[in-house]
């Protein structure tokens, strides 16, 4: 064993040319040979075999294979991160999501990979998400406890909001507390910067004055107790709905030289136009008109002065406006 030399291990009758041996020290290099002994003599006669050898493992099922956190992030997609147990080994670890309360195998990580993002998966639904581990016989040896995103919900009602969220079960610590973040704006392509206004223990609900905006969104993030672990809910904005305006004409060599639409909550970046001549020729189009239009075809080139016929879709929250209308251009 570890080249320190060889050392009788067992010995069998003459007619058996089998042996298992059964005290493999782990994590060892273990060389064996065979000698026979000449039976009914009075001389010792021997003869040795070649020798052969092993490198032994060792192989810890896995245990305690975790969800870290489920998560809205950046892009407000659902992503999955897991923390497996370094001690142990590993032939696979499956992530299984519950759908229509049946669980479903939707990922396998592989390698040191501990991320994935859950295309799939709609942040305004709660998704439950756990894990099953496989040990390097491919065995099934773990599951991990249920983990599950946070989705909030507003309710408007006279001159408050109230926000509700579904309590985030997943850490073995518990809930330290829920955060909530909120941002205000004229619309809510503007309604990015978000600040604390309060923190919250156990609590899954709270009652918010309306401010004096026409779009305010929120969110939650739920801290871990005594561990650094967050989970973020997806993102909800209350907007008011109001009238939509816009210009009849614009100058392309004065101040008022671009075209745009303005009124309460309206979101620019999801809004789309298309722009015609007046022989109902299609000459600019875009999605996200939040820079405007300015008298340009699709080359980017001046188009001539005269009246021209547009059709906007106008997002304002969850309802859009098909706006149709014209507009003078003066050069």
């Amino acid at each position: 064993i570890n080249q320190n030399g060889y050392a009788l291990l067992d010995s069998t009758i003459g007619s058996i040319n089998t042996f298992s041996d059964k005290s493999v020290s782990y994590n060892s290099s273990i060389l064996y040979f065979v000698r026979a002994l000449k039976g009914n003599s009075n001389r010792l006669i021997t003869s040795t075999s070649n020798s052969t050898g092993v490198l032994s493992g060792k192989s810890k099922n896995p245990s305690q294979t975790q969800i870290e956190y489920v998560t809205n992030n950046n892009s407000d997609q659902i992503e999955i991160q897991i923390k497996p147990n370094i001690s142990a080994n590993y032939s696979e670890i499956g992530l299984y999501k519950y759908v229509n309360q049946s669980p479903i195998k939707i990922y396998t990580y592989t390698g040191n990979e501990n991320l994935y993002q859950d295309l799939a998966a709609p942040n305004t639904a709660v998704n439950r998400y756990f894990l099953i581990s496989k040990n390097v016989c491919n065995q099934n040896a773990d599951t991990s406890k249920n983990s599950n995103n946070i989705v909030l919900q507003l309710t408007e009602n006279s001159n408050i909001i109230k926000l509700n969220w579904n309590g985030y079960f997943t850490w073995n610590s518990g809930v330290k507390d829920y955060i909530i973040y909120r941002a205000s704006a004229v619309n809510i392509s503007e309604a990015k910067t978000f600040k604390v206004i309060k923190n919250v223990l156990l609590d899954t609900n709270y009652v918010d004055t309306i401010i004096d905006n026409n779009v305010v969104c929120y969110y939650i993030i739920s801290n871990e107790l005594n561990l650094p672990s967050k989970s973020k809910s997806n993102t909800v904005c209350n907007i008011k709905i109001g009238k939509i305006f816009y210009p009849n004409a614009i100058v392309l060599s004065g101040i008022n030289n671009h075209f745009t639409f303005i009124g309460q909550g309206i979101n620019l970046i999801s809004s789309s136009i298309k722009i015609y001549n007046r022989w109902g020729i299609l000459i600019f189009e875009k999605d996200n008109i939040s820079d405007g239009w300015f008298g340009v075809n699709m080359s980017n080139q001046e188009v001539e002065g005269g009246v021209y016929f547009f059709t906007a879709n106008i997002n304002q929250g969850e309802q859009n406006t098909v706006i149709n209308g014209n507009i003078t251009v003066i050069k």
